[in-house]
């Protein structure tokens, strides 16, 4: 596990792609792209199952000690490549059959 991934001792976390996302036990993870992920920082779109619907749903984590907690609304959004998120939020919607 690299310093960029979480560390499980101290959150409850789900595997997608071979990277681990601080995603509560109340959704089940589908599928993921990360925007942003570093040693501190990590900043995706998931589709999850939220009691048999499946959504897509922006989080952007940030570490603090060793645990993972959810950033507050301070989202920088330089370096972040607009086209490819779009592609893959439109493969995530036909993939996925999300409306």
């Amino acid at each position: 596990m690299s310093d960029s991934e979480p560390n499980s001792n101290s959150n409850t976390y789900q595997e997608c792609k071979g990277n681990k996302y601080p995603l509560n036990e109340y959704y089940m993870l589908i599928d993921c792209h990360d925007v942003i992920r570093t040693n501190n920082k990590i900043i995706a779109f998931l589709v999850v199952d939220d009691r048999g619907t499946k959504k897509i749903r922006f989080y952007a984590w940030r570490k603090k000690g060793d645990s993972w907690k959810v950033d507050l609304a301070r989202v920088d959004t330089r370096g972040w490549d607009f086209e490819n998120i779009s592609q893959s939020i439109a493969e995530f919607k036909k993939k996925h059959m999300i409306v």
